[in-house]
């Protein structure tokens, strides 16, 4: 447990009311990724969110940083661990909270994945090997590399994808990291 915290719930565990702080990191060993799924490797971080989006998450579904209001938010505030699906092209990982590793209803708290192997929604472009940014549908998109740096997305890069996607919303293996 990092923190000296012990958990004893599953991390796919929802609540109605805030089990843990919001941004509590969770680190999952590599032999408890692989006892869920077989094709995963390494260890995975988990961060405690709560649900702000006014609609369920999906697995797959990549997160951002609300403002508390179920909206998200280019600044920072109090509110930065109620989460939102990511609906911004390319957003800069570091408003990113995470991948859901699960369902998380309607304003419930839960954990979702900040770091390492797991299941992303993709825009139905995903490639082996491509590098991942966001689109503006809470999915995977891949990097544009152009020499005119105005749309040039690399730098908003979240992950790499271990699998192509098999079509608009369906998900794929990769490794992502918004630490």
């Amino acid at each position: 447990p990092l923190g000296n915290q012990a958990f004893t719930d599953s991390l796919v565990d929802t609540y109605t009311t805030e089990r843990y702080p919001l941004g509590s990191l969770r680190v999952e060993l590599p032999t408890e990724v692989t006892d869920l799924d077989a094709t995963h490797k390494g260890e995975r971080m988990w961060v405690f969110v709560h649900n702000d989006e006014g609609g369920a998450f999906a697995k797959g579904d990549i997160l951002e940083m609300g403002d508390g209001a179920g909206n998200g938010t280019t600044g920072v505030s109090a509110a930065i661990f109620n989460a939102v699906k990511c609906n911004t092209a390319a957003q800069m990982p570091q408003r990113l909270l995470g991948v859901a590793g699960h369902a998380i209803a309607d304003g419930a708290y839960g954990w979702v994945i900040a770091k390492g192997v797991c299941e992303v929604a993709g825009d139905g472009g995903i490639t082996a090997g491509g590098i991942l940014v966001t689109n503006n549908a809470a999915r995977a998109d891949l990097a544009t590399a152009n020499a005119d740096a105005t749309t040039d997305t690399f730098n908003a890069a979240f992950g790499v994808a271990i699998e192509a996607d098999g079509g608009a919303g369906s998900l794929f293996a990769a490794r992502i990291n918004v630490l």
